[in-house]
């Protein structure tokens, strides 16, 4: 892992200092991008290249040609076959990682690209015929692994106005970038370690340890997912580029509706636009029956965007049962604690992860057996029935990474809001980032370190 990021930090200054002395700076900023793709797998390149090729030339016939409502499904089925052969290809052909990687990426640019088809075609916009521009738009770097989802509208007009070299930029951009580092190397690796613990074994646990560890991998996922967004700006800050947000503190959500609003945003803003609005103006006869209809058509295509498997789908499934309950509770008067509102929902959405990080849906049942099973739930020796099985190995200097890691963890949520308020600005705050530094340094995973998780999807 350590080798991994000083390669990329290096690729990245070396891109920084290409494009702001370049006189060519759109070629090298999407050949620096190829390049990037093609580090992580040279395959995964020719499958981004199919993807944009199908969308910039299709958009022209929508545009120009009388049959354009032929070219625009036709168009939007092969993103779609793509997008769906490659997932299922990649997840249910017993090849190695070489092949899974390939989709790096896709589920994120082919949404993109139906986006940007289904705009065409409604004429939000006109069809793009500087195939460079397009192309940058897909490969960006910053983003191409696991978004923020943008629309071309709100990215092209930046390619316009391409800034010179500001310190204001670069400044911001560093503090974002290491701050998300920070995230990933300490918090969400190591608390990746622990997950693993209980989830890829095939011993039995106690019920409130499998409890436990789903919770865990629920702050891993925010922390993991949320690091990479960090990043992501922070990089594209550096290049003069912004992109938006894609989380909003999900975890002081009160409702279910309320954490899908602040989770993956740039990914519910597209479902909801593409997907439930229409759903619901379809069916407003009955808007009751539209929204049931609506809430489990988008949380399904969700589940299936993650992944073309059974554990997606039963996760997909949880999620619709949640919302549907709180939906039909709403209208009655059940007044409920705010902070007991707060605990059923990051509950709810933490047993439902259990299918999303199981291995099949036969691993995921026999944790929740674990988990209803009375007559073992509690440990009988917390130290070796829980704090030992989170201190992978057990030894001194483990069970010590343990509890200074669920102390960071706890500092994190307590103070994240402050964090952000401190490093996102465009002055330079030594002190933070010499905290940052030392963390990092101290603490990080760089023996083992993990992929980010929605690199997967």
């Amino acid at each position: 892992m350590l080798l991994v990021v000083i390669l990329f930090l290096v690729f990245l200054v070396l891109s920084l200092e290409l494009f702001y002395h370049s006189k060519f700076r759109l070629q090298t900023l999407f050949i620096s991008s190829i390049v990037f793709l093609a580090f992580i797998e040279w395959m995964a390149v020719v499958v981004l290249l199919i993807n944009i090729c199908i969308a910039f030339l299709f958009a022209q016939k929508i545009e120009k040609d009388k049959w354009k409502d032929v070219w625009f499904f036709v168009g939007i089925a092969l993103i779609l076959f793509q997008l769906i052969g490659i997932k299922w290809w990649a997840g249910n052909i017993s090849f190695s990682f070489h092949w899974i990687s390939i989709s790096i990426g896709l589920s994120f640019y082919a949404l993109q690209n139906i986006s940007y088809l289904i705009d065409v075609r409604a004429k939000k916009i006109v069809a793009e015929t500087n195939l460079l521009y397009f192309s940058i738009f897909n490969s960006f770097f910053p983003k191409i692994l696991c978004g923020p989802i943008m629309k071309y509208q709100e990215f092209k007009p930046q390619l316009l106005t391409l800034s010179n070299y500001k310190e204001e930029n670069l400044i911001s951009g560093i503090n974002r970038f290491i701050w998300g580092l920070t995230k990933k190397i300490v918090l969400a690796d190591h608390l990746a370690l622990m997950v693993k613990e209980v989830f890829d074994t095939t011993e039995e646990t106690h019920g409130f340890t499998t409890l436990i560890a789903a919770f865990i991998f629920t702050l891993q996922v925010y922390i993991d997912f949320s690091s990479y967004t960090d990043m992501a700006i922070g990089i594209s800050r550096m290049f003069g580029f912004n992109i938006p947000e894609n989380f909003a503190y999900p975890f002081s959500s009160k409702s279910f509706t309320e954490f899908w609003r602040r989770w993956n945003i740039t990914l519910m803003k597209w479902l909801n636009q593409h997907l439930y609005f229409p759903i619901l103006f379809v069916f407003r006869k009955n808007m009751k029956k539209a929204t049931f209809i609506a809430i489990a058509v988008t949380l399904l295509f969700s589940a299936l965007w993650h992944g073309v498997g059974a554990t997606f789908i039963y996760w997909g499934i949880s999620h619709i049962a949640f919302i549907s309950i709180e939906m039909l509770l709403r209208n009655r008067e059940i007044k409920v604690n705010k902070n007991l509102r707060a605990f059923i929902t990051i509950a709810g959405i933490s047993f439902a992860n259990i299918f999303f990080r199981a291995k099949d849906v036969s691993s995921a049942k026999k944790m929740m057996s674990e988990i209803f099973s009375i007559s073992d739930f509690l440990p009988h020796d917390f130290l070796s029935g829980f704090i030992s099985v989170f201190a992978s190995g057990g030894e001194q200097i483990d069970f010590f990474n343990f509890i200074v890691v669920m102390l960071l963890t706890l500092l994190f949520f307590v103070f994240e809001r402050r964090i952000m308020e401190k490093l996102v600005i465009d002055k330079l705050n030594i002190t933070w980032l010499f905290f940052l530094i030392a963390i990092l340094l101290v603490f990080g995973v760089f023996s083992t370190g993990e992929e980010f998780i929605y690199a997967r999807f």
